[in-house]
């Protein structure tokens, strides 16, 4: 998927709509990291809904947003899952441009992400992140961190959901350097949490899980997605 812009300015807009048919299996993705400009006065909005029919698979992977000092986005993602149908899906953003030293320096960032099975919510995450109002780096919320993922899998009728997120959680434990772990989410599902200092290790924990969800859940081998 491409932003023909190059990023998104305030006063944006954008909406993007995405169907699975039944049985279909896609990969989405981004060629880089999702830049958010400077807004004067509007704040930028992204809303984005999918629908999966019966037996649909999809695999949403945007690389991560990068929000510039003076940004404010607030964005939206709906996901309606039919029967049998399959998601794993990641979210990811920076604390902003790390090398320039403009760490939270953004005006705000909001996330609203929802995914339901016909109507019963699966998963549920609403985040607004406001630095002028809390501190996100203080004890106990950022620290020291720069780069945070979020990734959400839904598979009706895996029956081995526990052994995963003990593999992942004990993977992620032993990685230094990286905050995160796993856990088990209602209705078939699980949930990966990820803090990083660079964007190299959440590029490289994020390929790393997506492989063993692709191995564990779907029973496929690796795939690799060439980027510009």
């Amino acid at each position: 998927m491409l932003n023909p812009t190059g990023g998104i300015v305030g006063g944006d807009n954008l909406r993007t709509e995405v169907r699975l048919g039944s049985g279909s299996h896609v990969c989405l993705s981004t060629p880089s990291a999702t830049t958010v400009y400077r807004s004067l006065n509007r704040p930028a909005g992204h809303e984005t809904t999918i629908r999966l029919e019966e037996g649909a698979i999809l695999e949403y992977f945007p690389e991560h947003l990068i929000p510039y000092p003076g940004s404010a986005l607030r964005q939206s993602l709906r996901v309606q899952m039919a029967p049998r149908s399959c998601l794993i899906l990641n979210e990811a953003f920076a604390a902003g441009r790390i090398a320039r030293n403009e760490r939270w320096k953004f005006t705000e960032l909001s996330s609203d992400v929802e995914v339901r099975i016909g109507e019963f919510p699966v998963y549920i995450n609403r985040s607004r992140i406001v630095p002028t109002e809390m501190s996100p780096h203080g004890l106990g919320l950022a620290e020291e961190f720069n780069y945070f993922s979020s990734m959400v899998v839904v598979q009706e009728g895996f029956a081995g959901w526990q052994n995963l997120v003990t593999e992942l959680s004990g993977t992620l434990n032993s990685l230094p350097g990286v905050q995160g772990g796993a856990s088990r989410g209602g209705r078939s599902s699980c949930v990966v949490r990820v803090m990083t200092t660079t964007a190299a290790q959440l590029t490289g924990i994020t390929q790393m899980i997506w492989r063993c969800l692709r191995k564990v859940i779907l029973e496929r081998p690796v795939i690799s997605i060439r980027k510009y």
